[in-house]
């Protein structure tokens, strides 16, 4: 949805219409992929990646987390760009976000 698709696109087909990067390539609305999970980068802080993640049943609702980039390498995530991407304009490079931890599945 964020990528105003013309059809409805799942988890599984999101390497079709992206590219493959490098971590240190990230921007903000790239995507961090592993088979059959999403994550939507917002910001990079250190050994931190802060995004953006569907929630589980029953809400399904986006969460905002931080997480460790070296739990992600391990887990066998990788980083996107969706095809069509445009640059993005300077402000939009300028997300201040804060990391507030939580203990929960993300926390190492």
């Amino acid at each position: 949805m964020s990528r105003r698709l013309r059809t409805e696109t799942h988890t599984r087909e999101l390497p079709g219409i992206s590219d493959r990067i490098a971590w240190d390539d990230l921007r903000t609305g790239d995507i961090i992929l592993k088979p059959g999970h999403v994550l939507m980068f917002a910001a990079r802080r250190g050994d931190y990646l802060i995004g953006y993640e569907a929630g589980p049943i029953p809400t399904w609702r986006a969460r905002h987390c931080a997480i460790l980039i070296s739990y992600l390498k391990g887990d066998g995530y990788s980083p996107w760009r969706y095809k069509n991407m445009r640059p993005p304009r300077p402000v939009e490079t300028e997300a201040r976000y804060e990391i507030v931890f939580r203990w929960d599945r993300w926390r190492m």
